[in-house]
């Protein structure tokens, strides 16, 4: 097998593995903080295995919708597994997805000013419901809690830098190669 084809086969291997562990993540009885924290981190790894595992993530944060509320799922056959609910997932869940989605195209675009810009496009749309969302519709308070925008925002971070370090990596590996093979 050449270097590219076991390349390919690592990324993907790792790709389903995040994937799992996103899916037990979202589908654990872990508080809603920490399930945003695992879905944020864990999309922006998956998008490292390459672009349509990150965007798989972003899908996947759908899961704990289909939990429903008060004990009644939305998929009747999730009902005997006796998964634990997330109400706050549905506030959670739109304002995070738009975030990701945006965050990924902007990533997608290559350069490392995008790569770092990508953080501010995923924070805006939190802060603007944090800021405009109460005025708006007095039930919505998640996205002004300390919480959300930690857990949200810190694993945002995380993923980004994981990103930069990987590309830096990669940038200086291309460089040797090259002053190798011109020598």
């Amino acid at each position: 097998m050449s270097p590219e084809g076991r390349h390919s086969l690592a990324a993907w291997l790792v790709g389903l593995g995040l994937l799992a562990a996103l899916v037990l993540a979202l589908l654990s009885p872990l508080d809603w903080p920490l399930k945003l924290g695992a879905w944020v981190l864990l999309t922006l790894l998956l998008d490292e295995s390459g672009n349509w595992f990150g965007y798989t993530g972003v899908l996947v944060g759908a899961l704990p919708l289909l939990l429903g509320k008060d004990g009644h799922p939305v998929v009747p056959a999730l009902s005997t597994l006796a998964l634990p609910t997330t109400p706050e997932w549905s506030v959670v869940f739109p304002l995070v997805a738009a975030g990701l989605v945006a965050l990924l195209l902007v990533k997608h675009t290559g350069t490392l000013v995008a790569l770092i810009l990508s953080v501010a496009v995923f924070v805006l749309p939190i802060l603007l419901a944090r800021r405009i969302g109460p005025s708006l519709d007095e039930s919505v308070k998640l996205p002004g809690t300390s919480d959300f925008l930690t857990w949200a925002l810190g694993a945002a971070i995380v993923g980004v830098v994981v990103a930069l370090a990987r590309r830096v990596l990669r940038n200086v590996r291309t460089r040797r190669e090259r002053n190798t093979a011109s020598a």
